[in-house]
């Protein structure tokens, strides 16, 4: 990989990252993660796609993974690499297609909250976007996604992970390595997190501050989301987890537009 790209800088990040992994005794598994590589798409011109976006970079900081099995590289979710066999072929092609291995509604989740953040022109509302729509952005619009715990082992605790040496190292891929200026947290203590790390995110008018901030000279956004991943009558809902994200932006997109 070539000095300087996001891919470069993310490498050398997650040696520090598995170094300190096991210096304190928490797992050998790693995961990898940041600007997601899309099928039939060079990774180098995603990246650059990414850097160089005059749309929004959208980054979902997730809460990460709790199974070892797990452990891998989610940026090559989308991409179909020579190595893989035919079960990894098939995952892919229906994780492109929104379809989930564990029957969740995680990547659909996903989808359609990129595509209506992509979409500051209409905010469009959960009914108005076409799935096939969503899975286009999904395959083309360049986006990331950031597992906060890095290790799948049985740690239940994503807050440690945003603490100490871990907490430094995850500031290190957000705001010096990915940029992004649309980012997606998906529980209060990432919320609470991200915010430090933009210490002139101010609250937007008539929103609730436990839910959005915004950085206005450098554009950033920051949402309170629901967890796309999680599994209950509620929150697997979802238009419910989609209005999380999109109803504190519509809000912010009348404020900016009337100011």
């Amino acid at each position: 990989m070539e000095n300087n790209t996001i891919s470069q800088q993310l490498e050398a990040l997650y040696d520090d990252y598995q170094n300190v992994i096991r210096q304190n005794g928490d797992g050998e598994y790693f995961v990898k993660d940041g600007v997601m590589f899309q099928d039939g798409i060079d990774w180098k011109v995603t990246e650059q796609q990414w850097t160089n976006s005059e749309k929004p970079r959208v980054m979902f900081a997730l809460k990460g993974k709790s199974k070892e099995a797990d452990a891998d590289d989610i940026r090559f979710w989308l991409k179909d690499m020579p190595t893989d066999n035919a079960k990894v072929l098939e995952m892919k092609q229906n994780n492109r297609n929104l379809v989930s291995h564990d029957g969740s509604n995680f990547l659909k989740n996903i989808a359609f909250v990129l595509t209506g953040l992509t979409n500051e022109a209409q905010a469009p509302k959960f009914n108005e976007i076409d799935i096939n729509d969503a899975k286009k952005i999904f395959n083309t619009h360049p986006f990331a996604m950031v597992e906060c715990k890095k290790t799948p082992a049985n740690i239940d605790d994503v807050k440690r992970f945003l603490e100490g040496e871990y907490g430094n190292m995850l500031r290190r891929e957000i705001v010096e390595i990915l940029k992004p200026n649309r980012i997606v947290c998906t529980n209060d203590d990432i919320f609470r997190f991200v915010c430090t790390l933009y210490p002139d995110a101010q609250a937007v008018p008539n929103t609730d501050a436990r839910k959005i901030r915004y950085v206005q000279d450098s554009d950033i956004l920051i949402f309170r989301g629901y967890d796309p991943r999680q599994v209950n009558e509620t929150t697997h809902d979802c238009e419910v987890v989609y209005n999380s994200v999109m109803d504190n932006f519509r809000k912010f997109l009348e404020w900016k537009n009337n100011k």
